[in-house]
């Protein structure tokens, strides 16, 4: 596979690998060696991330891990291969740039394996032309923890990467019977974002695990969300397109840079990152992050008995396929109990899904 590795630091430069900054940060192909200085020895390195062989699954949007590296597929029409830029918290920009091998394109998807990737230390974006973009199909978001906060409007949102080692205990779906069904529909913020909520966690997914008991003595044996997947809540107008050169590729992506205008979505029927849980409603306790928080939420609700129904939000261009993928996505990787559709409907075409048989569907 391609190999990648960091430039050596100029002649007086005396920082260590692991303390060089992220703006000094740059890689070039193994093959091409740093220039020697006559007064200091090239120092030797190994391939911090590299593009390694393997089975290739174009038809797995996204991220995933693998036994040997994360696999990342993504759509691209450009006439160039996109690129996969990674990322440390600390670090504004990308600390590689790794582009997808062109033979491995297959119609408009790029496919790769990248070996040497950290999750929860390195976090991810596509370049795509002039473009730089959060991965739509990302498990992971980061750059909204605070509810309402502005700051991420001139922030490139990155995505992170879904572990899997949450412990479900034996977990199942509840498969209660329609007829047994009392169910409390709820906004995950509103819920216990009062102080009148009494819990610690206010307007999070942990909140709402503390009202548990209290939804257990009105007698509630399911609960359905509103909308949790990562959507924008800060409404906004667009200003004007700025070049910002990447300092990297000496490419320029176009981000736009816009103007709050007050107002908020609170209720998140709008677009989002339809695979990712929303990192707001995330209370940052006990470790984790918003999806293992979500897993416990699910699983401390089935503990008592109760089901968890999803209402997911699609948006009129939503495709067929997207609808169906993140139904089984929502299914299976968070155990729902029962999905309700809103906004584009796929129900007839979901209910003839075999993954979903046993799922409780709902449309609106």
């Amino acid at each position: 596979g391609n190999s990648y590795q960091k430039k050596e630091p100029a002649q007086h430069d005396t920082t260590t690998p692991e303390k060089e900054s992220a703006q000094n940060d740059t890689l070039t192909p193994k093959n091409e060696s740093a220039q020697k200085q006559p007064s200091k020895p090239v120092r030797k390195h190994t391939p911090a991330f590299r593009q390694i062989p393997g089975k290739l699954h174009p038809e797995i949007m996204g991220a995933f891990l693998m036994e040997n590296g994360i696999h990342f597929s993504v759509e691209s029409t450009d006439s160039q291969p996109p690129s996969l830029l990674l990322y440390t918290k600390q670090s504004p920009e990308p600390v590689a740039d790794i582009p997808f091998p062109p033979e491995n394109r297959f119609g408009n998807v790029y496919a790769m394996i990248v070996k040497g990737i950290r999750p929860g230390r390195h976090y991810y974006a596509f370049r795509a032309g002039d473009r730089i973009f959060c991965d739509p199909y990302a498990r992971i978001v980061l750059g909204r923890e605070k509810f309402g906060d502005t700051s991420h409007l001139t922030h490139l949102l990155k995505a992170g990467f879904l572990a899997d080692n949450f412990d479900w205990e034996g977990d199942r779906p509840l498969k209660k019977a329609f007829d047994e069904l009392i169910v409390y529909r709820l906004h995950v913020r509103g819920f216990t974002a009062h102080a009148s909520s009494h819990v610690k966690s206010r307007g999070t997914f942990r909140g709402l695990i503390q009202k548990i008991p209290y939804l257990k003595e009105l007698g509630i044996t399911a609960v359905e969300l509103m909308p949790v997947t990562e959507f924008e809540e800060v409404q906004s107008v667009m200003l004007r397109q700025s070049c910002v050169k990447n300092q990297i590729s000496g490419q320029s992506n176009m981000p736009l840079l816009c103007k709050p205008t007050g107002q908020i979505n609170y209720w998140g029927y709008a677009p989002s990152f339809l695979f990712a849980p929303k990192s707001a409603y995330h209370s940052h306790t006990g470790g984790g992050n918003q999806s293992q928080e979500l897993k416990e939420l699910v699983k401390a609700l089935h503990q008592n008995q109760i089901e968890i129904i999803f209402e997911l939000y699609f948006p009129p261009e939503t495709s067929d396929i997207q609808v169906l993928e993140v139904l089984r996505f929502w299914a299976l990787e968070y155990h729902a109990d029962g999905l309700h559709i809103s906004g584009r409907s796929l129900l007839p075409a979901a209910a003839k899904d075999p993954i979903l048989a046993e799922t409780k569907l709902f449309a609106a």
